[in-house]
């Protein structure tokens, strides 16, 4: 409005911007993990979530991606996943381990039990899982745990802050280092 000779003066002239201090979020430790993954029950949802969240740790893919996937898109050769809809739109790989493999080859055959979609995590009905459906169900759970897991924060971030910078492997509920 200065520019069009309306005002005078620039009223936001002397405004300095205020910056916000980002504060380090709370992570999970090894044992609330474990913790974590023993409280998803075995039912369709439970132990589909169960696998998300495993698979999650694993690979360190976002939570958006997880649930976009097909099962098409699982190398098990390789053992590598194609992630096609990505943050930044460029298509690329993530790896996983062979317990990894192991369990996502047992979900498959679960899966198949409840539902013939090629999408890796559907809900009971085919359709995909949202976002928003999967972070309640993880807060219900981590609720039953006595967990403070804020689900807006991947569970890849949060297993980044594990105290161990090695890389951790669920296997049967044990967290092996």
């Amino acid at each position: 409005m200065k520019q069009e000779g309306e005002l005078v003066k620039n009223p936001v002239e002397n405004v300095t911007q205020i910056k916000t201090v980002r504060r380090q979020k709370k992570g999970i430790n090894q044992d609330e993990f474990n913790v974590l993954i023993n409280k998803f029950d075995t039912k369709f949802h439970g132990y589909r979530n169960k696998i998300i969240v495993l698979l999650l740790q694993d690979t360190g893919m976002r939570i958006g991606e997880c649930l976009e996937l097909t099962v098409d898109a699982i190398d098990f050769k390789n053992k590598m996943i194609l992630l096609t809809k990505t943050k930044g739109k460029k298509e690329r790989y993530v790896y996983f381990s062979s317990v990894m493999q192991r369990e996502l080859k047992q979900y498959l055959k679960f899966k198949d039990r409840y539902t013939e979609t090629n999408l890796l995590f559907p809900t009971t009905k085919g359709t995909p899982l949202s976002i928003q459906s999967f972070e309640k169900q993880l807060k219900d759970t981590s609720k039953l745990a006595r967990i403070d897991v804020h689900p807006h924060e991947s569970i890849a971030k949060m297993c980044k802050l594990f105290e161990n910078v090695c890389k951790c492997i669920t296997e049967g509920g044990m967290c092996i280092v």
